[in-house]
């Protein structure tokens, strides 16, 4: 891989600095361990310490307590004992939840059993008091019990201060070893940075030095020196290899000189011959040039015309495209009323068809009347035939109550009022026949009215159809013309490019002409000076002999 010398002197600074952040992480952990250590005798065997004194004086305030009720009998002090017996019992807890040491387990322990005791025998001490016994005894177990406590909490406080003295101790050492660590760490991070700071330079100064003194040699002239050989990839390897490229160059240089000059001044003794040749060509020259000058007047002449026409070729063509751009505005405009009246063609042939419809459906209808009207003439008849056969049976009736005197004169009356009801129902079956008989009539009139304007219509539809037919051509033939003539303008912007491209080539070779016809004119006059210079020549081609010999004098200072 290759590195620069910036990327090696971050890769070594950057492992001096990753050793000191080694040596701050080492640090800062040493640190904080110390500092939780210190925290944890504050925070657990302080308190353990302070637990214990706390249940020293909850029990003496136990006691006295005690003492209160037996001389006061105040009944606040029951309560006082129950509350210390409470406090001191979260106390001996969380003392024991907080203690890891079985030593003093077994003491805390003991502690609790003790204070169980204890208040057992305050308790005694009540009920013999209320009950108004002698009290001497339990008296007696009670200040036991509180001598063991008081012996007991004293031996579990010197036990925690020697647990804080052996962790002072401790963390005193640790510390120690820990400042001991930082140091090693520390001299080791000097003792590399060192070696790294060293070994970067000597891998860097050395290729530097045997570039400069290689430098030195070829400024001596010495430049049959060997080549460098460095495996550096980096800035200094380039130069390196810079350095090996100059060498070759500078040794094919002076060679190249070397045999330059030995040709130098062969060449300057050819050169005075050919100056004499020169200088006749300079005369043919001259004598072209003039005849290439006129041929260049009759070119820009030729151009100048082709250019004239060019432009009105130009001005015509911009015409047509106009034109051609109107014909195409006008034949989109056709194109959308053409559209447009497709389009209401289109609506007329569906309301032509929604017309047949409804004179399809009419005819039905009028149809399914007629087969009604049909059923009703025969109802009629019917109605006719019930009426003659009911008059006759009135008839009937009418001659029975005749022959039946005075007890038929009201059946007679029935039967009178009977054939009349018959009567009527007659003649109103005969004007419901009639009328059925005009409906008839009017139904088959309606038949052949609609029947003929659905003939119409369906004309109708054929003509719109052809009609919507015809757009259609129509429209196609609008959307032909557009193409071709989009096509037209397509091809008439082409030919206007042709004709501007065309245009100015001409241009340009008209002043191509005329360049070279003032060049013919300076032609002209340079010739007369290269005559003059040609005298020259030959005066400098001697100069340039001894320069020669000069260099090939300077160039032996160089060894190759």
């Amino acid at each position: 891989m290759k590195f620069s010398i910036r990327k090696k002197l971050w890769i070594g600074f950057g492992f001096v600095l990753f050793l000191l952040l080694a040596i701050s992480i080492v640090s800062l952990f040493t640190i904080n361990d110390l500092t939780n250590r210190y925290q944890n005798i504050l925070d657990i065997e302080v308190e353990k310490i302070n637990l214990g004194k706390e249940i020293e004086i909850l029990q003496n305030e136990a006691e006295v307590s005690v003492f209160e009720y037996i001389t006061l009998e105040n009944p606040r002090s029951i309560v006082d004992i129950k509350n210390a017996q409470n406090d001191g019992f979260l106390a001996i807890a969380t003392l024991k939840a907080l203690t890891k040491d079985k030593s003093i387990a077994d003491i805390i322990i003991a502690l609790e059993s003790s204070t169980s005791w204890f208040y057992k025998s305050a308790d005694q001490i009540i009920s013999l008091k209320s009950s108004g016994r002698d009290l001497s005894d339990a008296l007696n177990t009670m200040k036991e019990n509180n001598d063991t406590i008081t012996s007991q909490i004293s031996q579990l406080i010197d036990l925690e201060n020697q647990n804080i003295q052996q962790v002072k101790a401790d963390i005193n050492s640790y510390q120690a070893r820990s400042f001991i660590l930082v140091l090693i760490i520390t001299m080791i991070c000097i003792i590399l940075g060192l070696g790294i700071a060293t070994a970067m330079g000597i891998y860097i100064t050395n290729p530097i030095r045997k570039v400069t003194s290689g430098l030195e040699e070829i400024a001596k002239g010495n430049l049959s020196i060997e080549e460098l050989h460095i495996k550096s990839r980096d800035e200094v390897g380039i130069m390196a290899q810079t350095y090996n490229k100059m060498l070759a160059d500078l040794r094919q240089i002076v060679q190249r000189v070397r045999d330059s000059s030995a040709h130098l001044t062969t060449s300057a003794e050819t050169l005075s011959a050919t100056s004499q040749e020169t200088l006749a060509s300079s005369q043919m020259v001259a004598t072209t040039t003039e005849k290439q000058l006129t041929t260049s007047e009759q070119q820009v002449h030729l151009m100048q015309t082709s250019v004239d026409q060019l432009e009105s070729l130009d001005s015509s063509v911009s015409q047509i495209a106009k034109s051609n751009e109107e014909m195409i505005h006008s034949t989109e405009s056709v194109h959308k009323y053409v559209v447009k009246g497709s389009e209401v063609v289109t609506e007329v042939v569906m309301q032509m068809d929604l017309i047949h419809q409804t004179f399809n459906e009419t005819t039905e209808m009028i149809k399914n009347m007629e087969t009604k009207s049909s059923a009703i003439h025969h109802i009629t008849s019917l109605i006719t035939d019930i009426s003659e056969q009911t008059n006759l049976l009135a008839l009937n009736a009418a001659i029975e109550a005749a022959r039946a005197g005075d007890y038929g004169k009201g059946f007679a009356v029935v039967a009178n009022e009977v054939k009349k009801l018959a009567e009527q129902s007659k003649n109103s079956a005969k004007q419901i026949n009639e009328m059925v008989k005009q409906i008839q009539l009017a139904s088959m009139e309606a038949v052949q009215s609609v029947t003929n304007g659905g003939s119409k219509v369906n004309e109708g539809i054929n003509k719109t159809q052809e009609s919507l037919q015809v757009f259609t051509n129509v429209k196609d033939s609008v959307n032909d013309v557009i193409i071709k003539a989009e096509t037209v303008t397509n091809a008439i912007r082409e030919i206007k490019q042709l004709t501007n491209s065309v245009k100015e080539s001409i241009i340009r070779v008209q002043a191509y002409a005329k360049d070279v016809a003032s060049l013919s004119n300076e032609t002209s006059a340079a010739t007369e000076q290269h005559l003059q210079a040609n005298e020259e020549i030959a005066f400098n081609s001697q100069s340039l002999t001894k320069l020669a010999e000069t260099l090939q004098i300077e160039v032996r200072h160089f060894n190759l």
